[in-house]
């Protein structure tokens, strides 16, 4: 029978009263009177925006606006179920969970559970397959890769079927087989296996969980393609996973560097030959998820891509996304070799080495690149080599470094480096920057706001506005919700965060218990009273306003009995407005 973790259980996680811990091991913080401040890690920012409250148990960040408690925060951070993440904070405090009868809700976290079980069935059975596969094993040696290899990171073969009769001789469902990615739905219905007669490699995420697998086909006379990967599901989103993070964690902490490559067989041969730092994208240039992901891990990154046209593409594309986090970004080069193929030689190692030693910045790298097309440059030339270089040089937030690039320019394309910036310029005005505009609020929304704190965080508070004001009159529907939610409940805080069905809801009041922390409300009756006021005051005006509009068109219709009850009925009101 499946089980689900119990109230109780999830109650006594909601209060464990190290959410500053849990953050830090993501987010250096550094306190600023009762909270704690940082980066963000969900959105790209250069001042701390990020604040950890440890009274409230909340985190709130004021430039993206993620909000939540620790439970949200290692969901969002590690792509975890709600269990998942319940599981693993109560590991880390040494809570006992209680789990009773019945099936974990929502169902799509039972579905996920399920599937990243049948994931790991299917590597254990492709792990077992390729140690009896004698020309698998011999391709593998002939390329190079050594039995510690193999073992390090798991590799596979898949037979025939993909390992879908052996899922099913262990109970794993169709259904399941189909969220796993492990099989697709065939034209004549049926299903048929994603994975057949291919080389596996296993990708696993940070936390060392099994998200999916690439496949590569042996026959160099198949039709099929080459390179197949899992499909993107709620585990499997290659736009979050660098392909070997996870045997080289440790060395990219150590270094505080990361060689990125482009495939998989790189990778492999590097940490082989003892460049552990190695990891690939899942695609041909990095995402800002990834990139957010090695800003919280490395300081430098070394692109060590292949030297065909699609490398450096993928190189440049790249760089433009880890200047932006503020990442040194060097590049490699290989000459027109493959890293795995340049590591295969006698003295590979050697030159490989040497070539991360003389790394040049990435700017530097592609100028070289533009005037060996063009050795001969004309003036016409020199423009277009300009257009390609502005975007990279504008990328460079440090004005010192910036300048150096542009004396560099100026003197290898003979024109004056006031040429240079004048384009520059003329591009950022070109450019539409997408500007977060900051939302204004009116004084009744941030009276409501302030209302909806003081109520979350006192019963004192909480009974006082519900004399003087209906949950109902609230104007915005997500303060009307959240105090309807507080009028039938006790629950403050954090708590009263868990106690919002709605996930928008819940992520809505954990920003505005943040923020009006820092707000300096204290509450009371006078408090209270005064910023009811000003919604009355509103509710009035509406009021008011609506009446002139009745008012209008009853004259014109020259309806004088009911004009004349509207009349008085504004005057009362305009009175009591005086």
């Amino acid at each position: 029978m499946v089980q689900r973790i119990s109230d109780d259980s999830i109650q006594r996680v909601r209060d464990y009263d190290d959410i500053v811990g849990i953050v830090s091991g993501y987010v250096s913080l550094k306190k600023r009177g009762r909270n704690y401040i940082g980066l963000c890690p969900f959105h790209s920012e250069k001042s701390p925006s990020f604040t950890v409250s440890p009274e409230k148990k909340l985190f709130h960040c004021f430039g993206c606006h993620e909000s939540g408690d620790h439970i949200a925060f290692l969901m969002k951070m590690d792509n975890l179920a709600f269990y998942e993440a319940v599981e693993q904070i109560a590991g880390r405090g040494g809570i006992t969970l209680d789990y009773v009868a019945g099936s974990r809700s929502p169902e799509k976290d039972r579905e996920r559970a399920l599937a990243r079980d049948a994931l790991l069935l299917a590597k254990e059975a492709f792990v077992n397959v390729l140690q009896s596969q004698e020309s698998v094993k011999a391709y593998l040696k002939q390329r190079g890769v050594s039995v510690e290899t193999i073992s390090k990171f798991q590799l596979g073969f898949s037979g025939g079927d993909g390992a879908l009769s052996f899922l099913k001789s262990k109970g794993v469902s169709p259904a399941i087989m189909l969220a796993s990615g492990m099989a697709y739905t065939g034209d004549r219905g049926g299903l048929l296996p994603r994975f057949k007669n291919r080389l596996i490699f296993p990708i696993v995420d940070h936390l060392g969980r099994v998200v999916g697998f690439g496949g590569r086909i042996l026959d160099a006379q198949s039709k099929m393609a080459k390179y197949v990967n899992s499909e993107e599901s709620d585990i499997f989103n290659k736009r979050r996973i660098l392909y070997g993070f996870y045997q080289a964690m440790a060395s990219i902490k150590q270094e505080k560097s990361v060689i990125l490559m482009e495939g998989y067989m790189d990778v492999l041969m590097a940490h082989q030959c003892g460049f552990c730092t190695a990891v690939a994208a899942m695609g041909t240039a990095l995402t800002r998820d990834q990139v957010q992901f090695l800003d919280r891990h490395a300081e430098t990154v070394y692109l060590a891509m292949d030297q065909d046209e699609s490398g450096q593409r993928a190189m440049v594309k790249s760089y433009d996304i880890l200047r932006h986090f503020g990442l040194k970004v060097l590049v490699v080069r290989l000459e027109d070799e493959d890293p795995a193929d340049l590591l295969l030689q006698n003295d590979g190692v050697d030159q490989f080495q040497s070539a991360l030693l003389s790394a040049q910045p990435m700017i530097l790298f592609y100028f070289e690149r533009l005037l060996k097309e063009s050795p001969h440059f004309a003036v016409e030339d020199v423009s277009k080599i300009l257009d390609k270089m502005c975007p990279l040089l504008m990328s460079e937030r440090d004005p010192i470094v910036r300048q150096h690039y542009l004396k560099i320019l100026s003197n290898r394309l003979k024109i004056d480096s006031e040429l240079i910036v004048d384009k520059m310029q003329k591009r950022r005005y070109n450019v539409r920057d997408r500007l977060v505009v900051p939302e204004k609020k009116s004084k009744f929304q941030k009276a409501e706001e302030q209302l909806i704190y003081l109520c979350a965080s006192s019963i004192e508070n909480r009974a006082v506005l519900f004399e003087l004001f209906s949950p109902e009159h609230f104007k915005m529907d997500l303060h009307r919700q959240l105090a309807e939610v507080m009028a039938s409940s006790v629950e403050l805080n954090q708590q009263l965060v868990g106690v919002c069905q709605d996930p928008a809801l819940a992520r809505y009041l954990s920003r505005l218990l943040v923020e009006g922390e820092v707000s300096g409300l204290s509450g009371g009756y006078e408090e209270i009273q005064a910023l009811v006021s000003v919604l009355q005051s509103s509710e009035r005006s509406e009021t008011i306003k609506d009446l002139k509009e009745k008012m209008k068109v009853l004259e014109q219709k020259g309806e004088t009995e009911q004009l004349a009850v509207l009349m008085e009925k504004l005057q009362g009101l305009l009175r009591n407005d005086s």
